[in-house]
């Protein structure tokens, strides 16, 4: 059973992959070994040690077996598995959840985690007999895709639940067939206790049921009406008309994506024109070190319902043409901020999105709202500009820049004259 709950737990990683196939279904089997093998050892009344050498031999031999075909650990397999494992790694690193299948999977870092893990809770919960402390292993297991923000099917966390609640409830059972000794005086034949009445089954049953109802209802209510958790990467406050909301810099994604890789694909596009590139997030905050978004206010009214947006620092007398532009996001991309063109008239999106007037991007004052299998529909600009009011311009190179004293004389009649040109 211990093994069972912790695969159950490991479902919740699936999100975190675009083919969970490869380590959900290896995973099972790991799980029904190492729960045969601690049943048949603790009831032959093998010593603690030599059950635990068992299921890690076992656990060895079934990771050899699945991730280099061998049911030997040769160096040629050891090498194999070292492969693997540093690929793992290096797409966990690189790309985002969920990791996608056209890439070296994540599947044999998770075998090798979840058959571990295995292990070490049926040590703490069955053999030490320590089933409330096993908890602290399947709260580890779960702060995993919860740290990176995927979303976790309530009927999985249900299964979790009910299968610590199990593990609770056969050991309480144990103790309590324990108390059925002989009593002082009341001859050598001990009392008869039934080993698992059925009021008492029946009892724990509709504890558990309850329980684990209750905690999905508690879950799910908790996210409905307070989305603005500080649990959240983001927080939001409300302040007289104005809402403000602090997203975290998107400097941590952008060195991330920078060493993408692969290609993966985010967004669709439907337009006439093929537009250059799409714009999320303003950097208009610097720190003296960093530059960051900084704060975002917006009224309710500054919203993606598709009314005119103004063009700052546009000339009226320039020319212009409008493209609609209709976006579809991938699954893969889960961004808080909504793509839109440089120059932007009217942007139709659904959900609370809304623009700050200083840096004209769009944030999402939602807390369950993101751009994953959205559709929105921008109109884009171009500018046609005047060769005329370009020369009448000028140049933005002043004689004081020109005869600046830190320059190499040497170098200077070739940067003096340019201006001239």
């Amino acid at each position: 059973m211990a093994a069972l709950t912790v695969w159950a737990t490991l479902l919740t990683w699936m999100p975190l992959s675009e083919s969970p196939g490869p380590f959900v279904a290896p995973l099972l089997l790991v799980a029904v070994a190492l729960a045969a093998t601690g049943a048949t050892a603790r009831w032959r009344g093998l010593p603690v040690a030599v059950v635990t050498l068992l299921q890690v031999v076992v656990g060895a031999v079934l990771v050899v077996l699945l991730l280099a075909d061998s049911p030997w650990p040769l160096p040629d397999a050891w090498q194999s598995i070292r492969g693997q494992l540093d690929a793992a790694l290096t797409s966990a690193d690189r790309y985002a959840p969920p990791v996608p299948s056209d890439v070296p999977s994540v599947a044999p870092l998770f075998v090798v985690v979840g058959t571990a893990a295995m292990v070490l809770l049926d040590l703490v919960a069955m053999t030490l007999r320590r089933v409330a402390l096993s908890a602290v292993i399947l709260l580890a297991l779960h702060l995993v895709p919860a740290n990176l923000g995927v979303d976790v099917p309530w009927p999985v966390f249900a299964a979790v639940a009910a299968g610590f609640l199990t593990l609770l409830f056969l050991d309480n059972d144990d103790l309590v067939v324990r108390w059925g000794s002989s009593l002082p005086g009341g001859g050598t034949r001990p009392t008869e206790v039934p080993a698992r009445p059925a009021t008492s089954a029946a009892t724990a049953l509709r504890i558990g049921a309850v329980a684990t109802v209750g905690a999905v209802v508690v879950a799910t209510v908790l996210n409905a009406l307070v989305p603005r958790s500080p649990i959240q990467p983001w927080r939001a406050v409300d302040q007289g008309p104005d809402e403000q909301v602090m997203l975290t810099s998107p400097l941590v994604d952008l060195r991330r994506d920078l060493d993408r890789g692969a290609d993966v694909p985010l967004m669709r596009v439907v337009s006439d024109r093929q537009p250059s590139y799409v714009r999320t997030a303003v950097l208009s905050h610097f720190n003296g070190e960093e530059w960051s978004t900084g704060d975002r206010t917006a009224t309710r009214i500054q919203d993606a319902d598709g009314r005119d947006l103004p063009l700052r620092g546009v000339d009226a007398v320039l020319r212009r043409t409008k493209t609609q532009y209709d976006f579809t996001a991938t699954t893969a991309f889960r961004s808080r901020w909504l793509p839109v063109l440089p120059l932007t008239t009217d942007v139709q999106a659904g959900g609370d999105w809304r623009y700050d007037v200083d840096t004209m991007d769009f944030a999402a004052f939602d807390a369950d709202l993101n751009t994953s299998q959205m559709e929105w529909s921008v109109t884009g600009v171009d500018l046609e500009y005047s060769n005329v009011l370009l020369e009448r311009a000028g140049s933005g190179v002043t004689r004081s820049t020109r005869s600046s004293p830190g320059c190499p004389s040497r170098s200077r009649p070739a940067w003096a004259a340019w201006p001239r040109r």
